[in-house]
């Protein structure tokens, strides 16, 4: 397992200190689709009153721009980077978690 980010180790402390009897979260848990493909968000979170919370942790210093597909940051170093959305990512992780809770009858 990779090691934690700053803000992942930040939002795990944050969501241990919620009522265990109203939520569960899991830290990267591999969504295994039936053909084979599989994704890891950072967290998936659960309450039976909510629903379910796909997140992406990043722990960005200097946004640059963006726009619906890719997000530009600025690294310490000055050099600029282009990423994708982590909304477009958090979105498409969901998506594979809601195939798989479809797939399981006893969950609708």
């Amino acid at each position: 397992m990779p090691v934690p980010t700053y803000g992942e180790k930040l939002l795990n402390k944050l969501l241990r200190d919620l009522p265990r009897k109203q939520f569960f979260f899991q830290y990267e848990p591999q969504i295994v689709m039936p053909d084979g493909y599989s994704s890891k968000p950072d967290f998936v979170i659960v309450s039976a009153l909510l629903g379910v919370v796909v997140l992406e942790v990043k722990d960005w210093v200097k946004l640059a721009g963006g726009d619906q597909q890719t997000i530009r940051t600025i690294r310490s170093d000055g050099i600029a980077m282009t990423h994708a959305n982590p909304l477009r990512i958090a979105e498409g992780y969901a998506y594979d978690l809601k195939k798989r809770f479809e797939a399981r009858a006893e969950l609708w």
